[in-house]
């Protein structure tokens, strides 16, 4: 009898919660034998990608898969398989741009024949079943591949990059802020090329992010916090409600920088809300973190109602759904994240979060070889996402820190990302396909993946290492100096500039005047084996013998040097191979020609400045590629102005042109 209650108990609770399941079609998993199952049947695959905080994927759930006519057609001639987007990184990556929901149709020899994106009403799905099955040749949503070529340059000429400005420029609406016009939000990419351009005094790029930061503020949650995905109807004031960690992470940097840049009040607070929500509602107790809150609470109370509710209210009708997954992509983002919002506040309380979360994924997540699985127990993979994520997380600990363990952690996360590497050029989203069958049977390799804009980002967290400070003076400014925390005058503060520019090397420096420094050429021998440690051979001008000298080493505290452009960088900037080694040299060679450092002070061929300097110039040296200077240091040292969240392009559930359903809100 006590089984039975406690049978009963568990079937009412199943029922009450919002979890949104429905009559629908019998779903499939996605596996290996798909195909061949397909095959052996004679039936057509339609992969329902889905996620767990997307509105309309429940709407579709609700009304399409619900609909007896679907349903029938599924059952006759289809297998319905169903896949969770965050949990299949490579079907995510491959099919986000239709998504979410994305629904594709295949023939049974992994053909493509038909790629939707956003809800399809019952009535334009049957239609779609029914004519597929009667001519079954791909439809004008399944466009030929076009072959990529790698450049031949791994940088932009005036002409390329004055186009891309250009394109910009003209996205950004003037009105009411943002790039883009229905849907609302913050474009990841386009900020952080605001913020970028605003630093060097552009007066046009600082107007664009303050009009767009301001009102974006709209779509955090006054009552509990955390972020809304975007917002509809070209305004800032209709949000959908989801809340994804992308968005959180993505935010939390913004306007962390942001209020390190412009010190306005209402920039903390965002942050502040955005990092309070993530602390109360998406941290195990484990101390990693979740992957997203649902927009609805179910099927008859959605975001609008829901959200409309104070606190207490809210809570008496339940809690939208928590996708408790511990994804250690995810976890990247929000430890960047959390370490933006440490560097303007220097709050121990958030760092230890940060770095709690850091060592659980590397406890529970990390592989032998210095990469990272995605998630508990994965289908495909590994998935570059999660490495890059983890290894951009580990640069920021570092930057704001010092403690070396994490650059260490971030050196073999490069290591790993390497590996990734398509011999026809750049990096494939997994080391595994798919399928064996169709266009799957090869792993997907995209844009983003390559530009380090998903997280993120190959090019970024190999790359964005850091620029070591060059003289006492100048590590123990920098050392105050972390993102706003400088209280010296602005002129003391460009007198500070103007040494970093002039004083990178010991001789340009007050305080070793009237005595020879010299620097141990980093690829010279084993000594310079270990990861950015700085070294300095000091001696008297007079008299010292070579014996006497003493050799200074110790890891000095870095201030935060972006890399202007995206290409890869050496792991770790070590030389990893001179000419005539073997062993590396595959390795060094393809990293040759793909270095470029973005500091202040010349470059000195035969002597190079500093560490940093050093070991770039040996691997150019090496190879005989020369190096690139593009001058920039960032003010707001610490705070990443990379990318290490979602296309955005990717995030919109529903396609303008398609009629919504009457039951959705």
């Amino acid at each position: 009898m006590k089984f039975v209650r406690i049978a009963a108990f568990a079937l009412a609770a199943l029922a009450a919660s919002p979890s949104f399941s429905s009559d629908g079609p019998k779903w499939n998993e996605w596996s290996d034998d798909l195909f061949a199952r397909a095959q052996a049947e004679q039936r057509f695959v339609i992969l329902d990608l889905e996620a767990v905080w997307c509105h309309w994927c429940h709407v579709m759930e609700k009304t399409t898969y619900a609909n007896p006519e679907v349903r029938e057609l599924l059952a006759a001639k289809y297998i319905p398989v169903r896949v969770d987007q965050d949990a299949n990184p490579d079907l995510s990556s491959r099919y986000g741009d239709w998504g979410w929901p994305a629904t594709i149709v295949f023939g049974p020899d992994g053909t493509e024949i038909a790629k939707l994106r956003g809800y399809i009403e019952p009535e334009r799905m049957q239609a779609l079943l029914k004519a597929i099955i009667d001519d079954p040749s791909p439809g004008p949503s399944v466009g030929e591949a076009f072959e990529v070529k790698p450049s031949t340059s791994a940088f932009l000429d005036k002409q390329q990059r004055a186009a891309l400005m250009k394109t910009v420029d003209e996205a950004y609406e003037e009105k009411l802020g943002g790039w883009g016009e229905n849907q609302k939000y913050i474009d990841a990419d386009s900020m952080d090329l605001a913020i970028s351009r605003a630093e060097a005094g552009d007066a046009t790029a600082i107007k664009r992010a303050r009009q767009t930061l301001d009102p974006a503020i709209a779509l955090i949650d006054p009552v509990w916090g955390g972020v809304y995905q975007y917002s509809e109807a070209g305004s800032w004031t209709h949000a959908h409600f989801e809340k994804i960690m992308s968005f959180q992470a993505q935010y939390l940097r913004q306007y962390s920088q942001a209020y390190a840049l412009w010190k306005d009040p209402k920039y903390l607070a965002a942050a502040r809300n955005i990092e309070r929500y993530l602390a109360e509602f998406l941290t195990s107790p484990e101390g990693a973190f979740y992957v997203s809150q649902d927009a609805d609470l179910d099927h008859d109370t959605d975001g609008h109602t829901y959200y409309a509710l104070p606190g207490g209210e809210r809570r008496k009708l339940g809690m939208p759904r928590i996708d408790k997954n511990l994804y250690a992509r995810e976890n990247g983002w929000a430890i960047s994240g959390l370490s933006a919002y440490y560097n303007v506040t220097n709050d121990p309380k958030v760092l230890a979060i940060a770095e709690r979360a850091a060592k659980w994924v590397i406890d529970n997540r990390a592989l032998p070889d210095g990469g990272f699985r995605h998630g508990e127990k994965d289908r495909g993979g590994p998935f570059i996402g999660d490495t890059l994520a983890m290894g951009q997380a580990f640069l920021d600990l570092y930057a704001a820190t010092g403690n070396r363990d994490w650059l260490t952690r971030a050196a073999k996360a490069s290591d790993f990302i390497a590996t990734f590497r398509d011999e026809a050029g750049g990096f494939v989203t997994s080391k595994t396909a798919e399928a064996k069958a169709g266009v799957l049977a090869k792993p997907a390799k995209l844009i983003d993946d390559q530009t380090g804009r998903k997280v993120h980002e190959p090019a970024q967290p190999l790359l964005r290492h850091r620029g070591l400070s060059r003289s006492g003076r100048a590590r123990d400014a920098l050392s105050r100096q972390r993102l706003g925390r400088d209280n010296a005058s602005p002129a003391r503060r460009s007198a500070r500039r103007r040494r970093a520019r002039g004083g990178a090397h010991p001789h340009n420096n007050r305080r070793t005047q009237g005595r020879r420094s010299r620097e141990r050429p980093a690829c010279s021998g084993p000594r310079a084996a270990g990861p950015l440690q700085a070294t300095r051979v000091a001696g008297s001008a007079r008299g010292q013998t070579a014996q006497s000298r003493r050799r200074i080493s110790r890891p000095w505290r870095t201030r935060g040097v972006r890399l202007q452009q995206s290409h890869l960088f050496v792991s770790v900037l070590q030389c990893r191979g001179a000419a005539g080694n073997g062993s590396a040299d595959g390795q060094a060679e393809t990293y040759a020609g793909l270095v470029e450092i973005s500091l202040r002070s010349a470059i000195n061929r035969r002597h190079p400045a500093n560490l940093l300097k050093r070991r770039a110039f040996c691997v150019a040296r090496a190879y005989e590629r020369p190096l690139r200077r593009i001058p920039k240091y960032s003010p707001a040292a610490g705070v990443r102005h990379g990318r290490d969240v979602q296309s955005q392009k990717r995030k919109f559930s529903f396609e303008n042109s398609v009629t919504k359903s009457p039951d959705a809100p």
